[in-house]
Order: structure tokens, then sequence, then C-alpha cells
């Protein structure tokens, strides 16, 4: 099972190949997925557990989990921790646990990527982008 940290993976990453492949894997079937989410009892604390899982039949199991604290904001932490832990399809073995940051981050501007060009007219010249989050300009 390999270990992939966050410089790692960003060099790992490929955007223009991650556009295709999202492009790729919305004319498959979709997979299983689910979430958890798990709330601070401390009330007001706005701090939450995510468990995200998917399920590609036969290729792939995956699943991201981490906090969500909102009060790290003022101490320059981040608020949102993640880890991805990925498990071979058919038998279920451990393949990888990977910092979620930078695949929270590829997946979003890939998925936009995306959206962008199924979306906008051939001739366009100019695209608005409104957002929030680490990949807000």
């Amino acid at each position: 099972m390999r270990m992939i940290d966050r410089a790692t993976a960003e060099a790992l990453l490929e955007p223009a190949a991650l556009v295709d492949h999202f492009a790729a894997c919305h004319r498959e079937a979709r997979a299983t997925s689910g979430d958890i989410l798990l709330h601070d009892p401390q009330a007001g604390s706005g701090a939450t557990m995510l468990c995200r899982a998917a399920w590609r039949s036969g290729k792939a199991l995956g699943i991201k989990f981490g906090p969500i604290m909102p009060a790290n904001a003022d101490q320059g932490l981040p608020t949102v921790i993640t880890m991805v832990a990925l498990f071979e399809g058919a038998t279920g073995q451990p393949v990888a646990i990977i910092d979620g940051h930078p695949i929270t981050n590829w997946k979003t501007a890939a998925d936009s990527a995306l959206a962008q060009r199924q979306l906008s007219r051939g001739d366009a010249k100019r695209l608005l982008m409104v957002g929030a989050g680490t990949l807000a300009p």
C-alpha cells in the first residue's frame, strides 16, 4: 500500500488528463456512493466529521474522510483536513492512503473545466467563474 503525501499527489495529478478522465467516467455507470456527517455535540462549534464513500463495482472503492473545523481559521490552520483511502475493486485490498487536499482541489477544478467544455458555446471568448474556498482567486 502506498502512502501519498500532498506534494507527491500534486506531482502525480495531471489537470488536462483529469478532465478527459472525468468525461469518460460520466459516460460509465454511476458509482454507488454515500455520505456520513457526524456533528460535534458541542453546540455551536460547527465542527463536522465527513465520511464520503464510493464504490465502482469491480474497479475501485474509496473513502474520503476527515474533520471540518471552522474554528481553525482563527489560528491560520486549514479548516478542512481530509485523507482518501483507496481499495482494489474486486478484492478490497488496500491500494493507497492519499492526502485529500490536492484530490479535492483538482476534482473541483476538473469538474468545473468539464462543465465549461460541455456547456460553453464554441465561440465563447470569456468565462465568468464564481467560487469560494481554496480555489477562489
